[in-house]
């Protein structure tokens, strides 16, 4: 198949008229002709995808982003009880102490986009 046909087949705006002929010339096995003639298209659509050159990256530079994007944020959450485990750092550790004090925990946001605008903040974002 050629990759005008199988444009031709992909194409929303000749599928009908192109698998009508496939149809017509399958006879008996019409169907099975169209279903084939999909098939070989897509085949052929996929190859030319792989053809291009790796994976695309975006370009970031007309991403301006908003001013949280550099910022840390953190989520305020109310906290009741005492931990159960130990603090692994000296800075869970002065955590601990301030939401034992205030019944108040903070945690920071790890995240790959900025809530705000939506902007990439990692290279696999």
């Amino acid at each position: 198949m050629t990759r005008e046909e199988a444009i031709r087949i992909l194409d929303p705006e000749t599928t009908a008229e192109a698998l009508v002929e496939y149809e017509y010339y399958g006879g008996f096995n019409g169907k099975n002709a169209m279903v084939n003639a999909v098939s070989d298209a897509c085949e052929v659509a996929v190859e030319a995808l792989k053809m291009q050159h790796g994976p695309t990256k975006l370009d970031r530079s007309w991403w301006e982003g908003c001013e949280l994007c550099q910022e840390a944020l953190f989520v305020k959450r109310v906290q009741y009880l005492r931990p159960l485990t130990a603090p692994l750092t000296q800075e869970q550790e002065i955590m601990d102490k301030l939401a034992e004090h205030t019944g108040i925990a903070y945690y920071k946001l790890e995240s790959r986009f900025c809530p705000i605008c939506g902007r990439p903040l990692t290279e696999e974002a």
